[in-house]
């Protein structure tokens, strides 16, 4: 588990170029809104913008029109991925899309895109808090078992052998950070998530 997190630059220039070949698509369909420092995209409000190939999945689609359109939503093609994190059928017939960022494989806790699909399979309006970087170097220098022995000490009402302890970035902070992300049931029922730092064993409960 010991081993270097590598991170990579991109060009405004690409953010550009991408931005503009969405507001191209777009063709008056709908209104893109734009980070206040950066010419990516974080927000699209639309009157029924259509989603190709929704018909046959919707989630699958919008993810797949979303990393069409990667550098637009600032993403680096050749470190960041998508996946879908949840689907909602919302009345009406439409559906809500929850798309969350990965970033050299790790998922990155926080940075999700929200999109909101109509029963036409059009898209509604679009919601991004992916997360551009900078992203630091970072070493795991703690394991697993360590993350979660220290998650349990901090959290008492935790049940014995609920807890599960992923690798990831979180994005909760100005920089992401390289974390174990426990996430457990406490007796009550209710989900207990916590972070700890996977360099420094720093530990910060989300949800106690």
């Amino acid at each position: 588990l010991m081993g270097a997190v590598l991170t990579g630059t991109r060009t405004e220039a690409a953010d550009t170029r991408s931005l503009r070949a969405l507001e191209l698509e777009c063709s008056g369909a709908c209104r893109v809104t734009t980070a206040p420092d950066a010419p990516v995209v974080i927000g699209v409000n639309a009157a029924a913008w259509p989603i190709p190939g929704a018909s046959r999945g919707v989630a699958v689609a919008t993810r797949e029109w979303v990393g069409s359109h990667a550098e637009a939503f600032g993403l680096d093609p050749l470190r960041d991925a998508i996946e879908v994190a949840g689907e909602q059928v919302l009345p009406h017939g439409a559906h809500r899309v929850i798309l969350r960022q990965t970033h050299e494989g790790l998922p990155v806790i926080g940075a999700d895109l929200c999109v909101v699909v109509d029963a036409t399979d059009g898209l509604r309006s679009l919601l991004s808090g992916f997360v551009r970087g900078p992203w630091p170097s970072a070493r795991v220098g703690i394991g697993p078992v360590f993350a979660s022995q220290r998650v349990l000490e901090a959290s008492p009402e935790l049940e014995p052998g609920s807890t599960t302890t992923t690798l990831a970035w979180y994005a909760g902070d100005e920089v992401p950070r390289l974390v174990w992300w426990v996430q457990g049931r406490a007796r009550t029922g209710r989900e207990v998530r916590s972070w700890v730092d996977a360099s420094q064993g720093e530990s910060f409960a989300i949800d106690v």
